[in-house]
């Protein structure tokens, strides 16, 4: 009897858990727009990569970088941008350690896409793996 309700307890609670974790980066997760400015806040998802859609209005020096949350420890997370336009070539990538990339590309007008990555250590503050991007064009 005791088998039975465990077994019970497990399956409802896979059971709610999975729409929750796919609202945090799992593969079903749609792209996000991102506009010039500092995006709201999303949880890097143990590898699992979240996309962002830019469109470019002008010939323009796009600057994108990650941030966390002031006061956050961000040591050991690894965090991965890259951006890709509109014909899939990659045209910047930049690896980063401890919370934190950053990339600069000349960009012409178009759709770009920014694929963002990486994972946080097991353990240590809830808010480790939060980030936030911050896009800028000159």
């Amino acid at each position: 009897m005791k088998l039975k309700s465990s077994a019970l307890v497990i399956a409802m609670t896979a059971m709610i858990s999975m729409p929750a974790m796919a609202s945090f980066g799992g593969e079903a997760k749609n792209s996000i727009q991102l506009a010039e400015g500092i995006s709201s806040t999303q949880i890097l998802s143990g590898g699992h990569p979240i996309s962002y859609e830019l469109n470019v209005e002008r010939d323009s020096l796009l600057s994108i970088s990650s941030g966390q949350r002031p006061g956050a420890s961000s040591a050991g997370v690894r965090i991965q941008g890259k951006l890709v336009n509109q014909s899939g070539e990659v045209v910047a990538r930049s690896n980063g350690y401890n919370g934190r990339f950053s990339l600069t590309e000349r960009v012409s007008p178009g759709s770009y896409t920014l694929i963002v990555s990486g994972n946080a250590p097991a353990g240590g503050e809830p808010d480790r793996s939060r980030y936030n991007l911050h896009v800028k064009y000159d």
